[in-house]
C-alpha cells in the first residue's frame, strides 16, 4: 500500500537540488519514481497512484517504449504494479514509497 510523504534524508542529492535533468542518463528509474511519488503526494483522489507509460513519455520527452521499459524495471523492483493495457498505453499503480 502506498503511503504519502517524502523524507528528505531518503532523497538523492540530484532531486533535492533539482538538477536531475542535467544528467546524461536522465531520466533513470529514480527520476521516474521521484516524479510519481511527488505527483501522488499532491493528489487526493482515488486514482492518484495510477500512471501510464504515455504520461511518463510526455512528461520526460522520451519514447513510450523507453517509458514502458523504465516502468517495467520499477515493477521488477516491487515499486510499481502492472494494472492493465489499453489500445494506446500501459497502466501501472504506485505500490511503495521508498522516500519515507
Amino acid at each position: 500500500m502506498f503511503k504519502q510523504g517524502l523524507n528528505p534524508q531518503k532523497l538523492k542529492i540530484k532531486h533535492i537540488l533539482g538538477c536531475q535533468n542535467e544528467s546524461p542518463d536522465y531520466p533513470d528509474t529514480t527520476d521516474i519514481l521521484y516524479f510519481l511519488v511527488e505527483s501522488s503526494n499532491l493528489k487526493a483522489n482515488k486514482e492518484a497512484h495510477l500512471y501510464s507509460d504515455d504520461v511518463i513519455s510526455r512528461k520526460f520527452d522520451i519514447s513510450q517504449e523507453r517509458a514502458r521499459h523504465l516502468m517495467d524495471v520499477l515493477v521488477e523492483q516491487n515499486l510499481l504494479v502492472y494494472v492493465k493495457d489499453t489500445n494506446i498505453k500501459r497502466v501501472y499503480e504506485l505500490k511503495e514509497n521508498p522516500f519515507l
